[in-house]
């Protein structure tokens, strides 16, 4: 409130009304520049957290699958385990200590015939048995299993139940041997019996195969237990 002079010389009381402009902002009038306005404000939404992390690591993984799928794509791989053939004469030397008959080491087979196993084994009836193991050139199991004296549930088992083909048996080397088949396994045997001792050439082989490994069993090295040096 001011005070003024009215016009027949008086005091006169002016009350002064607040002005409805706003004050200036002090922070406008020292030259500052105005604050922008928030993101919010403009229209925008804010991004969700966490979802680039997310996404960027399934591409990354993606990236990796693909570069390890190439190495193991283009890394050479065997096509099967290599087994050395195994060396019979040694095992039936072996072998001759324990088993009642010298065992004998086929002979003569052709290029292509592996051996993968020879030991002696007691079996079916507690037989002691002289086994080999081949690979034929055809890439079937064939085997040759010798005992004496041998049993009926030997022969049965190491044959699997074969029974007698319609042939009966076959001459191999001027020999006569028995013909077994067992055709759900197909499973071919040929037997011979000389002396008490039994042979059989068995396995998944055809019977061309057989002959051609009991033919190398008539031709066969008998191997004789090395003498035992006596005490001096």
């Amino acid at each position: 409130m001011t005070h003024g002079i009215s016009d027949d010389g008086g005091v006169e009381s002016v009350r002064q009304e607040p002005s409805d402009a706003a004050a200036p902002d002090p922070a406008a009038a020292a030259g500052a520049p105005a604050a922008s306005p928030a993101p919010a404000e403009q229209g925008v939404p804010p991004r969700p957290r966490g979802r680039g992390t997310a996404r960027d690591m399934v591409l990354s993984m993606i990236v990796i699958l693909a570069v390890v799928g190439v190495v193991v794509v283009l890394l050479p791989r065997p096509s099967a385990v290599q087994q050395p053939p195994v060396d019979v004469r040694s095992a039936a030397r072996a072998a001759a200590r324990e088993l009642p008959f010298a065992p004998l080491v086929p002979t003569g087979l052709p290029e292509g015939w592996k051996p993968t196993s020879a030991y002696s084994d007691r079996s079916t009836d507690d037989v002691l048995t002289w086994h080999i193991g081949y690979l034929t050139p055809a890439g079937d199991y064939a085997a040759v299993e010798v005992a004496k004296p041998a049993t009926a549930r030997w022969v049965s088992a190491q044959t699997a139940s074969a029974t007698p083909t319609e042939a009966g048996s076959r001459q191999v080397g001027g020999v006569r041997w028995l013909e077994l088949y067992r055709e759900d396994r197909d499973r071919s045997t040929l037997l011979r019996e000389d002396g008490g001792e039994t042979t059989l050439v068995t396995g998944g082989a055809d019977f061309a195969e057989l002959e051609v490994l009991a033919s190398a069993v008539l031709a066969g090295e008998r191997v004789i237990p090395a003498a035992t040096p006596s005490a001096s």
